[in-house]
């Protein structure tokens, strides 16, 4: 009899300006990799004019503006067709400003991701300081219009908290030096690498589901702690 059974695709797409978010999808996919049964393709949005890293302090603030009203950059041809087809994307984002990068808008506001998105269960993977609702809320207008199905949301915020990272991460972004600070006055920023680690765990729940051909819906991770809310948060996010 023979045993051949159509490999299972996965897209992983994401814009990781100082490297952490795709630290994050490395350990997120290591069981997809692994997996025989599994195509995994991973792309990294490429905006035509990029934004560096550490961020200068001028064009940090000068982002703001098209950040916030979602303004896309021109990306690079991302080298995928617009009839694959896949069986589940992984969408990963950094939250600027309280909204999805720009690459990632970009990306959302394109006719291939309208092409690609279209009827495909997706995943969000979130790397911020520590608000990341409103960002979230504005990624679910954007997956929608792609008539996109979202099954799942992780996040990871920075292990310096809402106060400490107030200044540890701008601090790191225009210097790219984690810290900590003055004695650990101003504390380390970024995700815990414990954190990143233990993101293997989301990945090998999605492997277990396509293995088994169970449903790929919104119980995907349930379980798993892939989301905490931080309700004193939400009114400040508004």
């Amino acid at each position: 009899m023979n045993d051949y059974r159509m490999k299972r695709r996965i897209l992983v797409i994401h814009y990781s300006q100082s490297g952490q978010l795709s630290e994050v999808l490395r350990n997120f996919v290591k069981p997809l990799a692994a997996s025989e049964d599994i195509e995994l393709q991973q792309v990294s949005l490429q905006p035509r004019t990029d934004y560096p890293f550490p961020w200068p302090f001028l064009r940090f603030f000068d982002t703001f503006p098209e950040t916030v009203y979602l303004d896309p950059p021109e990306l690079n041809p991302l080298g995928l067709d617009e009839n694959d087809r896949f069986d589940l994307i992984i969408l990963g984002y950094q939250v600027w400003f309280l909204s999805p990068s720009l690459p990632t808008t970009a990306f959302l506001q394109s006719a291939i991701a309208h092409s690609l998105l279209r009827d495909t269960p997706v995943v969000t993977v979130i790397t911020c300081r520590d608000m990341w609702l409103l960002a979230q809320e504005q990624t679910k207008q954007l997956l929608t219009a792609c008539r996109a199905q979202l099954v799942g949301n992780v996040v990871l915020i920075d292990e310096a908290g809402s106060i400490g990272s107030f200044l540890a991460t701008p601090i790191w972004m225009m210097t790219g030096k984690k810290g900590p600070r003055l004695g650990g006055l101003i504390p380390r920023a970024g995700v815990k690498e414990e954190q990143i680690l233990g993101c293997q765990r989301f990945g090998e729940r999605i492997e277990r589901v396509l293995r088994e051909n169970l449903p790929i819906d919104r119980t995907l991770l349930r379980n798993l702690n892939a989301v905490k809310v931080n309700t004193k948060l939400i009114t400040t996010e508004h």
